[in-house]
């Protein structure tokens, strides 16, 4: 183990992404030793019980909101229950990180809380609420749609609340996929409405809306230190894949994305 500890990834859905952030943190382990720096430990938290993914993660991802504020869903399904996001979290920060803590030799100024997503909302949804709780921040193709437009306002209004008498800075690495706001190749297959699947995804905003909120948040010299990426030629889970690989290298090394970005 690192002499400070293992900077630690904490990622949500583990259903899909924990093998592939395990082959990826080989990866990066080894670059990290070679730039003496410490390699990443991951993370990630899913179900045990194949077949719940879906549902669950509606609820557990998500922040409270009015129902009635949701859009109509491409299959024309209702909404499942949503608003489980705070509960969740208080899981993960009161429960497993102590865990984790108690088994491992972690970095306590280096933890990252990592999503896609629904995922990559609720990460937003904790930088603003959960202050102090993670070091850094990790949102791929976060569903700002989601409540919209309240996770964004309400990221904005914790930048110009700390824009004045703050000197810690939060480092975000935000990132989607270009082709998010059109349908694949794979939509056709799918046995759904041509029409609804384009109408949900034109009406989601993805990249709109991740734009916006970068856009939003460079402007203003508070707290969230930005690092924003888009992605060519990718949709929404494709998009996932180089975002996991990245924040990896971003629970690493935060400071080597801005340093690129200038």
């Amino acid at each position: 183990a690192p002499q400070d500890g293992f900077p630690v990834l904490y990622a949500f859905d583990a259903d899909l992404s924990f093998l592939a952030l395990a082959n990826m943190a080989q990866t990066v382990g080894r670059m990290a030793r070679k730039a003496k720096l410490a390699p990443p430990m991951v993370v990630a938290i899913g179900y045990t019980e194949p077949g719940i993914w879906t549902k669950r993660r509606t609820y557990d991802l998500t922040p409270p909101t009015d129902i009635r504020k949701m859009p109509k869903r491409p299959n024309g399904q209702p909404w499942p229950k949503t608003g489980g996001g705070d509960a969740f979290l208080d899981v993960l920060i009161d429960e497993i990180k102590p865990f984790i803590r108690s088994k491992y030799p972690v970095d306590r100024s280096a933890e990252t809380l990592s999503g896609h997503s629904l995922g990559g909302l609720l990460a937003l949804h904790a930088l603003h609420t959960r202050e102090g709780a993670f070091d850094r921040y990790v949102a791929s193709s976060p569903s700002l749609w989601f409540g919209a437009p309240e996770t964004s306002e309400k990221l904005i209004a914790f930048q110009e609340r700390t824009a004045s008498g703050t000197s810690r800075k939060i480092p975000l690495r935000l990132t989607v996929g270009l082709a998010e706001e059109s349908p694949t190749r794979w939509h056709a297959r799918s046995g759904e409405s041509a029409e609804s699947r384009k109408a949900w995804l034109e009406n989601g905003r993805m990249v709109g809306n991740s734009k916006d909120l970068a856009e939003a948040l460079a402007r203003i010299d508070g707290a969230i230190k930005l690092s924003f990426e888009t992605y060519s030629g990718l949709g929404h889970a494709a998009a996932s894949f180089p975002a996991l690989y990245q924040a990896l290298e971003f629970a690493v090394a935060p400071d080597t994305f801005y340093q690129i970005a200038d």
